[in-house]
């Protein structure tokens, strides 16, 4: 594997304090939801580099590797792909890989387990993100019929069976959020 493209692929995406319109958008829609999330991420090596995914969820203990749609070729999305399951079994996190805008509809998500407690991650590659129902404001991947609450697991008691919403009000309103502040930075 390739040092260069491993330290490109997890590069932070701020130059001089500027984040990308990628990245701003997806820390807006994740602090609307009151996830604490952070830009500076845990470093790990790979391939005797130190990376770093672009966003990290604290209390999740989940790594962010954020992507454009169709920004590239179907071979360089596959070796993104594998360098980001290469990322979370060597750092012992699990890492969303996310490609498009926050927005209903506008972005897939797969899930990349660690090499830890891995057969307890479900596999997802088209998921869609969910809040928990009633007294659960958990953030929640969901596809299909399947379900899984966004966090590191540590043990099988993490798993206990809840319905998450996937229109819940604090979803649209995060969305909105995210919408309204990319409308006003189109006027200025």
């Amino acid at each position: 594997m390739n040092n260069a493209i491993a330290t490109n692929v997890f590069q932070m995406s701020s130059v001089n304090g500027f984040q990308s319109p990628l990245k701003q958008s997806w820390s807006v829609f994740f602090e609307a939801l009151e996830v604490e999330v952070k830009s500076s991420a845990p470093t790990t090596f790979l391939s005797g580099s130190s990376c770093s995914s672009h966003l990290w969820l604290e209390k999740q203990q989940t790594h962010i590797h954020l992507k454009q749609k169709q920004s590239g070729s179907l071979q360089q999305e596959l070796d993104d792909q594998n360098l980001c399951k290469t990322f979370a079994k060597n750092d012992g996190h699990p890492l969303l890989y996310i490609t498009g805008e926050p927005q209903l509809f506008q972005y897939s998500i797969i899930l990349f387990p660690p090499r830890y407690n891995s057969r307890l991650y479900p596999r997802f590659s088209n998921a869609r993100f969910a809040i928990g129902s009633g007294q659960d404001r958990s953030l929640w991947l969901i596809q299909d019929r399947r379900h899984f609450r966004v966090s590191k697991i540590w043990n099988l008691s993490q798993l206990k069976h809840r319905t998450p919403t996937l229109d819940s009000d604090r979803l649209q309103q995060a969305f909105a959020r995210v919408r309204d502040l990319s409308e006003a930075a189109t006027v200025h």
